[in-house]
């Protein structure tokens, strides 16, 4: 699955499907809190929508990135860089 390169001392990870996607007027916004495209609320009543704004702070706090795509009909690929524990003998 491409994607931006790990680097060294950092992870990517990434996960996909092939749901309803997500519009490109919705892409900018879906890390918002609360935010839920109105396709979603259609299909899905669970679900406040709070994980992906979440998820984006915890991200943040380790200074690095969190992306969404949606490239091709119904398709979404979410990719998270992580940096890797020290693994420097104590």
């Amino acid at each position: 699955m491409p994607g931006f390169p790990a680097g060294r001392g950092a992870a990517v990870l990434a996960a996909a499907d092939t749901d309803i996607g997500i519009g490109p007027q919705d892409r900018e916004h879906i890390f918002d809190d609360f935010c839920r495209s109105p396709e979603a609320t259609e299909v899905f009543r669970e679900g406040t929508g709070p994980g992906l704004a979440m998820a984006r702070r915890i991200v943040k706090r380790h200074r690095q990135t969190i992306t969404v795509e949606s490239p091709g009909s119904g398709s979404v690929v979410f990719r998270v860089k992580l940096p890797l524990a020290s693994t420097s003998p104590a």
